[in-house]
């Protein structure tokens, strides 16, 4: 995971913190992640359009991309 400098975008869609202690992206914490897209967080690059838009994750109060194993455990 990367963190995302949120001066670089805008807010679209804010989603929950993510709640547990362990980080999402670990093999075991998956499961909590399958179909849960109320953690997603959706942002576009300021100056940009709807193609542009990305999912992100709150952890704590910094925002993370997410990995490919992340998207598909939720959608």
């Amino acid at each position: 995971m990367k963190a995302v400098d949120m001066t670089t975008v805008d807010l679209v869609h804010s989603g929950e913190a993510w709640p547990h202690s362990h980080p999402p992206c670990s093999r075991q914490m998956l499961r909590h992640l399958e179909r849960n897209e109320g953690v997603v967080t959706w942002v576009q690059p300021k100056g940009g359009a709807v193609e542009d838009q990305y999912p992100v994750i709150r952890i704590g109060a910094q925002y993370f991309t997410m990995s490919l194993r992340m998207m598909k455990a939720v959608w």
